[in-house]
């Protein structure tokens, strides 16, 4: 395969990959809505363009698919076929198995696909077939099944080789509108060329590349900034680095843009879930979508959608009620789960709330005590016993289905949003419903970071991690059984920690007469790491670790200061893990 095909071919599947995003968008759509004839019209062209193209390119099997499709499509176009719900999951299943396929001509190719058993439903449905009684062969999976694997396969990477700048379908030509026998929609007039903005579509790894030109610019301001009125001190200089910072600050937020792309394609995903798992479970549901065109990193939104599936799922599987017991409840039969998105400060917020029964802290608190979680006497209130809902292995489920009960999903929620950076907060109301918050950084390349010293060396902590610093004293020290250093802190007893010691950095724990500290949480609660001092607060821009240093625990990243010398970005939530899993049933004495 020479350059040129291979090129050619990997840009067939970027550009289907859109289509398919756009085909779906359409049938769910269509499921909850009358037929449109300029929406029929656009589902068209989607298969004409899909089914051309991947003859061009060679690829055969998808085109001879799509042609089943499109004869389908256009059957419904010219009302021989009703839009049933069967109708729809073949329409469904249609999308699903080209895109199981865009994914293999990825890994391969030269790559074949049975493609069968879609031909054949395709086929049954042509054939005036179209009620709603196909049931899935005994030896197949379920489709409940083969979504739920292909989500968490998505979930878990694959990310597009490009940032598609342009979701714009190719127009079909006068003759082919003709020959398909549809009628042209109607458009509005085209803009001005001067009034409208033109798309590309850019290769990633080339922003990328501009990014970290960006990024080296923002650690040589920085470094500029710190000599200001020191070692400069003309007024010609000083004048035009504060302009060049200003000039920084736009060029950065530029550029950051570029990898910025709207929630919509994640919240359509949702839209599936929610389709599917309802179906699954008969309940009656209804996806609410709001602020779908909020951007982010694009990092982010590929790994924000493992933990919106499990709260998703899990909101219908637990939450939101049969339809029998919402009506005798007083509630409308339909439940609904809301998706809210939009920006707050530098940070992305995400709310998924339904208006289910919501969670009984009684019956939380009761499995917290039968699985040694919690003392009965433990002195907690309800909010915090919801809480355990995100404990390791922790589900109410007395039986495990294909949806949820293997008590993993809520853990992984937590863990993969503490990755990146984010919580995720709780609330819930019995009959009400319950609300999840996720809070995300908006990007993951560069973050607001505090500069602290410890050991005579100095280190980069991310701002996120830090929920207070204060200066403890002795005064308030606790000793522990087998050891180890505590603090009351507002009478809460937490773990003290020497980052110079744990880094063996040859330097003794700070005088503990005083010290500043630096006060965090994990999963197990808050914690206190000793420093010696907190130099100041600056954006922290963050480089990818030497294969010789990558995966020291503790250890994410590296940064450049403004001194122009290289500093490690200290996780501490990953530093002190290992103490949490060894100490879980430590037991205190105030020394003091």
């Amino acid at each position: 395969m020479d350059e040129f095909e291979l090129e050619i071919k990997q840009e067939f599947i970027s550009e289907a990959a859109d289509l398919l995003f756009q085909a779906e968008e359409v049938f769910l759509t269509l499921e909850n809505s009358t037929p449109d004839e300029e929406m029929l019209n656009l589902l068209f062209r989607v298969a004409h363009n899909l089914k051309g193209t991947s003859m061009a390119v060679g690829f055969e099997q998808i085109s001879e698919l799509t042609h089943h499709t499109e004869n389908l499509i256009l059957k419904i176009q010219q009302n021989e076929i009703p839009l049933t719900t069967k109708v729809i999951d073949v329409l469904f299943a249609f999308k699903d198995k080209v895109e199981e396929m865009l994914d293999g001509y990825k890994e391969n190719l030269e790559a074949t696909f049975d493609i069968s058993e879609v031909v054949h439903n395709l086929e049954v449905i042509l054939g005036g077939d179209y009620h709603d009684s196909m049931e899935a062969s005994e030896d197949s999976p379920s489709l409940e099944n083969e979504r739920e694997e292909k989500y968490e396969n998505e979930a878990k990477g694959d990310a597009q080789p490009d940032l598609n700048l342009d979701q714009n379908l190719l127009p079909l030509s006068n003759s082919e509108e003709e020959a398909s026998g549809s009628k042209k929609p109607q458009v509005k007039a085209p803009k001005k060329k001067e009034d409208t903005d033109e798309d590309i579509r850019v290769k990633l790894s080339r922003i990328n590349k501009v990014n970290d030109y960006i990024g080296e610019l923002v650690i040589l301001q920085t470094v500029l900034e710190q000599k200001r009125g020191v070692e400069i001190t003309d007024d010609l200089s000083i004048s035009s680095i504060s302009q060049m910072s200003k000039i920084f600050k736009e060029l950065q937020s530029m550029a950051m843009s570029l990898r910025m792309l709207p929630l919509k394609s994640t919240f359509q995903r949702m839209q599936r879930i929610v389709r599917d798992t309802s179906k699954a479970l008969n309940k009656d549901i209804k996806l609410e979508l709001r602020g779908e065109d909020t951007e982010v990193d694009k990092k982010v939104v590929e790994f924000i959608l493992d933990p919106l599936v499990h709260i998703v799922r899990n909101g219908i599987d637990h939450g939101v009620e049969a339809p029998h017991e919402r009506t005798e409840a007083g509630k409308p039969s339909q439940g609904v789960i809301e998706l809210f998105a939009f920006h707050e400060g530098s940070n992305l917020i995400i709310q998924i709330t339904d208006d289910g029964k919501g969670i009984d802290p009684n019956i939380i608190r009761r499995k917290g005590i039968e699985k040694g979680i919690l003392n009965e006497s433990s002195p907690i209130s309800d909010e915090e016993v919801i809480q355990l809902i995100f404990h390791p292995g922790f589900s109410t489920k007395e039986t495990v289905s294909e949806v949820s009960g293997r008590g993993v999903g809520m853990d992984v929620v937590k863990t993969n949003i503490e990755n990146l950076g984010g919580k995720v907060s709780l609330q819930s109301k019995v009959g009400t419903g319950s609300s999840f918050r996720i809070e995300l950084p908006l990007t993951l390349a560069i973050v607001d970071g505090l500069i602290i010293e410890s050991g005579d060396h100095k280190f980069a902590l991310p701002l996120s991690q830090v929920q207070e610093i204060v200066q403890i004293s002795k005064d308030n020290f606790a000793s522990a059984t087998g050891g180890g250093l505590y603090y009351k802190l507002r009478g809460n007893i937490i773990p003290v920690f020497s980052l110079a010691e744990k880094l063996d950095l040859k330097k003794d724990r700070p005088d503990l007469k005083e010290a500043t500290a630096i006060i965090t949480e994990n999963k197990d609660g808050k914690f206190a790491v000793l420093i010696e001092n907190v130099l100041y607060k600056q954006q922290v821009v963050i480089k990818e670790l030497g294969a010789d240093i990558k995966g020291f625990n503790g250890i994410t990243g590296a940064t450049i200061l403004g001194n122009g010398k290289p500093s490690f970005i200290i996780d501490l939530k990953e530093l002190y893990k290992d103490f949490f899993k060894l100490n879980n049933n430590t037991h205190f004495d105030i020394a003091c």
